[in-house]
């Protein structure tokens, strides 16, 4: 009534104006307003308009993380599973007997797992490249702390200074360039490849899915501790290979996947601003156990089944599932850095932005799994080609068998995404043709009928062993040889960890040691850099330069020719620390003793009997103990001021 009163123009009238106004006839009755009738909107109309679609969230595996265990409770409230983030073994210029060799430790890992009828343990693996490397500058201000620990009050002194604070925001800006999706430059003599910063990221899921009816008297053991153990086992065979590994917790995963299903937000320009705005609730915030599932979705996911794809942010996402073998894969086929035609790189290396390899493996009885192919042996004894084949290759797959290398449901899947369809689609075509190349056909999407239930099964902890032989029927056996030369297990060093020195290896990851820590050298005083005129050997120095005194704060004697540390040194002084700097030239008025250190010599003489008396009794408790320890050697002080007087 007010905007019609309005639009009349009598907004100002009083309820008695108005009905005077209606009996005068300046407003309409309202029974010359009606029209014609309308049929009442029927109830079943509203309840199906007001129907919500099916929770995305209802479908996903997890639910919450278990503090006191460290495992993942699944949907059904029984199954459990351990995640762990894993260091792949480093496989640069490493001949092919060393790999060959570290694929047989793994196989023997993965062999080594129990056999189960029933809920049969399922081994997920994933790798994808993660482009956010702000907490590696975090874990740098760390280790300026870690660095001089015996004396915390220079330690932070050294991380307040206007030089280390300087020197770290200047490595963050560089850091961000270097990791934009368009990245720094082509790398046309070695990979071919655009270098762009990153780190590759592999994790590892195990668990058992218990159907309902499960009889848990049968087993000697409590599921959660049978978990531990299992896990604990192929991480020890893992180790033993050169893999490293540790577990992974409820704010690792949330880090991993909110990013993954929240690829453009329309609140964040980044995803260290995303994890800002919306960090993983902390434990005095949480009411109750925090639903992995809920805090994961920021957005509303939508489907189209018939296309095959999920939408997450208005992004389309594809999962490609493995159809066959059509060759045997090289040991570290995906992410070990091999030659390919006159470049070197990894094939990982030229996925799609935001693309994600899930490996599964079901660790099947593998009686059952002969007896099967007894069976198949057994049924092609006609004389067709066809049967003819089946039979001789019903007999290779025994005998094969027969010699431990043990055959397993193998489902193996490609997650891609892109801005629209018709990139994906270009997106798809490019990455199946690169991967028919290398031998491994994968499903097309036009064949695919059930592209969403792929992507759902990719997912961690999504695979249903039992869901999967009724229904999806996307996994393969495949031997675990194979398998084993499949996983991402196999990349590139990354050092120590000890962010001393910052560089980078050819994938583009950060390559991280500290010959100024202890656990990192050798007692090795001299470092040799050889190169070209004009390849970066004193840009390079003056970087390593710049980077221990932001750390350690180190006395720096530098001896340059060429004037290449002079402007080093300016910007050290212009920082704040202490610079002496002196021209030898002929003209300069410069003197040098050479005999400043012969008082020391006296010194060193009353040190040498008790030296040597404690030398000789650490060298007798040594030959006890069965060790050895290298020590420096005393100075030459005699010597050294020779060769300075001549």
């Amino acid at each position: 009534m007010f905007g019609f009163l309005r639009i009349a123009g009598l907004s100002g009238l009083r309820d008695g104006q108005t009905r005077g106004a209606i009996e005068g006839g300046a407003i309409a009755h309202p029974e010359h307003l009606r029209g014609d009738p309308r049929e009442p909107y029927p109830i079943a109309d509203r309840k199906r308009n007001a129907r919500r679609p099916p929770s995305f969230t209802d479908q996903l595996p997890w639910m919450e993380f278990e503090r006191e265990h460290g495992t993942f409770v699944l949907e059904d409230g029984v199954s459990r599973a351990l995640l762990y983030e894993l260091d792949p073994l480093p496989s640069e210029a490493r001949p092919e007997a060393y790999l060959a060799e570290r694929a047989r430790e793994i196989q023997s890992a993965l062999s080594a797992l129990p056999e189960f009828d029933d809920a049969p343990w399922v081994v997920q693996f994933f790798c994808n490249d993660d482009t956010e490397l702000s907490g590696a500058i975090e874990s740098m201000q760390r280790y300026v702390l870690e660095c001089n620990a015996n004396n915390p009050a220079r330690a932070q002194e050294i991380l307040d200074s206007a030089y280390t604070r300087s020197f770290l925001e200047d490595l963050a800006e560089h850091v961000r360039i270097a990791s934009r999706s368009e990245g720094l430059f082509n790398d046309d003599a070695v990979s071919g490849n655009r270098w762009r910063a990153r780190k590759r990221r592999v994790r590892c899921a195990i668990y058992r899915r218990f159907p309902p009816d499960y009889d848990f008297s049968r087993d000697p053991m409590d599921p959660i501790e049978a978990l531990q153990q299992a896990g604990d086992g192929l991480m020890a065979g893992l180790r033993e290979a050169g893999v490293g590994s540790r577990p992974m917790s409820a704010i690792d995963f949330y880090t991993w996947l909110l990013p993954f299903f929240n690829p453009a937000p329309d609140f964040a320009t980044s995803i260290a601003e995303m994890l800002a705005l919306c960090p993983y609730p902390a434990d005095d915030e949480a009411a109750g156990p925090v639903d992995l599932g809920e805090i994961l979705l920021l957005g509303s996911p939508r489907s189209e089944p018939d296309a095959g794809l999920w939408f997450f942010d208005g992004r389309p996402h594809r999962a490609l599932a493995l159809q066959a073998l059509r060759q045997h894969p090289q040991v570290g086929h995906f992410s070990a850095e091999r030659k390919q035609a006159d470049k070197q790189f990894a094939r990982l290396d030229r996925f799609p932005p935001g693309a994600m390899l899930s490996a599964t493996i079901v660790v099947s009885p593998q009686d059952t799994t002969r007896s099967r192919i007894q069976r198949i042996k057994s049924a092609s004894r006609a004389t067709t080609l066809d049967a003819e084949q089946t039979h001789d290759e019903a007999t290779r797959v025994l005998d094969r068998m027969g010699r431990q290398d043990k055959l397993f449901p193998f489902y193996l899947t490609l997650i891609v995404g892109a801005d629209d369809t018709a990139a994906l689609r270009k997106t798809v075509a490019r990455l199946s043709a690169a991967m028919h190349s290398s031998g491994l056909k994968f499903i097309e999407p036009r064949h695919e009928l059930m592209g969403c239930d792929v992507f759902m099964r990719a997912l961690p902890m999504g695979f249903d062993p039992g869901f999967d032989a009724r229904v999806l029927r996307r996994s393969r056996l495949v031997f675990a040889s194979q398998i084993t030369a499949l996983l991402p297990l196999y990349g590139r060093s990354r050092g120590t960890g000890h962010p001393g020195f910052w560089l980078w290896n050819r994938g583009g990851e950060p390559f991280l040691f500290d010959p100024l820590n202890r656990t990192d050298r050798k007692k090795n005083a001299h470092l040799l850099m050889l190169g070209p005129t004009g390849a970066g050997k004193s840009a390079t120095l003056n970087y390593l330069a710049m980077q221990a005194m932001a750390i350690h704060r180190c006395r720096l004697v530098i001896v340059d020719a060429g004037r290449s540390f002079s402007l080093l040194g300016q910007h050290f002084a212009a920082h704040g620390l202490s610079l002496h700097q002196v021209d030898l030239t002929p003209d300069s008025d410069v003197s040098l003793p050479p005999f400043a250190m012969a008082g020391a010599l006296l010194d060193q003489e009353e040190r040498t009997a008790a030296e040597l008396e404690a030398s000789l009794t650490r060298d007798e408790d040594l030959v006890a103990d069965g060790t050895d320890e290298e020590e420096d050697e005393p100075r030459d002080l005699l010597g050294e001021m020779v060769i300075q007087a001549r």
